[in-house]
This record gives structure tokens, sequence and C-alpha cells, in this order.
């Protein structure tokens, strides 16, 4: 999460869809990215073959985001998807772009590994802010999982 070397705990959730909500200073940027791919709903069951895709939706208090998705590989039970997101919060005057790759497995709703490449772009009385960001994340182990 946001801490190493002992536990934490944080209160928040996801949702069957994806959603992520957890305070902005509990979770790492890289942990909200990877903890939408555990929402059980989050890839539709017929979205599972090279080319398919589908768009996830967001809009309320001021917040606005809009994910596109895309399968670009099977292999075997693993399935990689093309991941777009664009971000636009009205109160931070700030957009955050995502684009990078995500390799899932459905069958355990748990993704294995990506890499996301972010832009966050803000405005402020002090002038415009850009910062670039990169993200990498890989399955070490899993318990419930003992193939790979």
């Amino acid at each position: 999460m946001n801490k190493t070397g002992h536990p934490s705990t944080f209160t928040g959730y996801v949702t069957p869809d994806g959603g992520v909500g957890f305070g902005n200073d509990t979770i790492t940027d890289t942990t909200r990215e990877m903890l939408q791919f555990f929402g059980t709903k989050f890839m539709p069951p017929d979205k599972l073959d090279v080319g398919a895709t589908w768009n996830v939706s967001y809009n309320q208090n001021g917040v606005e985001m809009e994910s596109v998705y895309k399968v670009t590989k099977v292999d075997g039970t693993l399935v990689t998807i093309a991941v777009k997101q664009t971000l636009k919060m009205a109160a931070q005057a700030s957009t955050i772009t995502s684009e990078g790759t995500v390799t899932l497995k459905p069958s355990l709703l748990v993704p294995m590994s990506g890499d996301i490449h972010k832009i966050v772009r803000r405005v402020s009385v002090s002038g415009n802010n850009k910062v670039d960001i990169t993200e990498h994340f890989e399955r070490v182990s899993d318990s419930r999982d003992t193939s790979p």
C-alpha cells in the first residue's frame, strides 16, 4: 500500500466494475491502478477475445473519467489488455491521461503485470505543472494460484 516494512490498514473499496475509492493520501498510485483489476465485473465475460473493447465512464462531483480497454492478446488463461484513460478533476484543475498494458488472469480476478504511463497536468496560480509518471507492477506470488 503506501508504507513498507510493517502492516498498515486503510479504509476503502473496489466496486464490481473496478471503481477504486480510497483517501487521497492512503494508497500509492500504483496500488490504486492495480486495485481496479480486482473488480468482480471489471472485465465483461463476453470480452475475452482479441480485439474486444469496452468503455467505462464516470461523471460525478466534478470528477469525469473515461476509460477504454481493448484485448490485445490471449495466452491460455492470461489476457492482455490495452488501457487508455482520461481523468479530469475540476476542483484541482487537473487532467490525468494514462496509457499502457495490463496482463490479467480473469479466472482469479487478478492482475499479473502491468506497465502504465501517466501524464498529470495541473493549472494553478503559479502556472502550469506537468508530471510524467511510469508505473510497473508484477505479481510475485499468490497462495490461491500455483500456476503461472
